[in-house]
This record gives C-alpha cells, sequence and structure tokens, in this order.
C-alpha cells in the first residue's frame, strides 16, 4: 500500500522481501529518491505499529530492513507464452539489495542508503553511518 501510495511499482515479491522502483518522469517534477524514501518511512512506522499490536496480544515480534538506492535500470515485460512478468535489471537493482542485507547492523529505522542517495537529501533528513559499512541509516 505505501510502495504504490508514493508513486512506486512492485516489481518482484522474493519469499518474504518485496523489490519495488520508483521511477523519475520527464513529464512530471517527480523526485523518486524522495518517493522511495517517503515510502520507506511510512513502510516503518506501519511495521512499528502493527509491531506494538503483535507484542500487545502476545504474538512474535519480527523487524523489517530497506535498501535505497538510485540509478539506471534496464525495465520489461518477459512472456513465456501463459506467463508475462514485469523485470528491472541493473545495479542500482543490485546495490539496494544489498543495502537491504545491511539495514541489519541498523539501530534507528534500519532504512539503509548509499552516500550518493544521503547526498541528494531534500528533507532534512538525519542520516547516520552504518558501523562497519560506506552506508547510511536514515534516523526517523
Amino acid at each position: 500500500k505505501e510502495i504504490q501510495q508514493f508513486g512506486g511499482r512492485i516489481e518482484q515479491f522474493i519469499g518474504d522481501a518485496i523489490v519495488a522502483v520508483f521511477f523519475n518522469h520527464d513529464d512530471e517534477k517527480s523526485n523518486s529518491i524522495d518517493s522511495a524514501i517517503n515510502a520507506a518511512i511510512a513502510m516503518r512506522l506501519r511495521h512499528d505499529e502493527m509491531q506494538r499490536n503483535r507484542k500487545n496480544k502476545g504474538l512474535f515480534v519480527y523487524e523489517i530492513g530497506v535498501g535505497i538506492e538510485h540509478g539506471e535500470l534496464t525495465t520489461g515485460m518477459i512472456s513465456t507464452g501463459v506467463r508475462s512478468e514485469f523485470i528491472v535489471l541493473g545495479q542500482a537493482r543490485v546495490m539496494a539489495e544489498q543495502l537491504e542485507t545491511e539495514s541489519k547492523l541498523g539501530r534507528f529505522s534500519r532504512i539503509v542508503t548509499s552516500a550518493f542517495i544521503k547526498k541528494q537529501n531534500t528533507q532534512n533528513l538525519k542520516f547516520k553511518k552504518l558501523n562497519g559499512s560506506e552506508n547510511f541509516e536514515i534516523q526517523i
């Protein structure tokens, strides 16, 4: 829900992971970085609420992590006759997946970005460098 709310497109489900992409559009004043960050923050806040409810009911709680990167991608449809699938390929996707893996090192939001994303920050967000990494965690 939060991904689509901020203009993202879900590309793929891999186990319990979601791969989403946020496009810049030439004909609009869109900012895919801000959109991705806003979606991640909304997801984090919603997750925190869900975990409080789960804990109050005596259910197990779990964490989520988000990796955000920016770059050029190759996108398209792959069809095998009866089945078609939207696919996103490129270094930015690979890096975003690596950043998500590093989110386990996070102590605040577990939303991890590259230095490039941090430099593009237009929302006056606070970032904290991850210990043992060149990447950053958004503090919310």
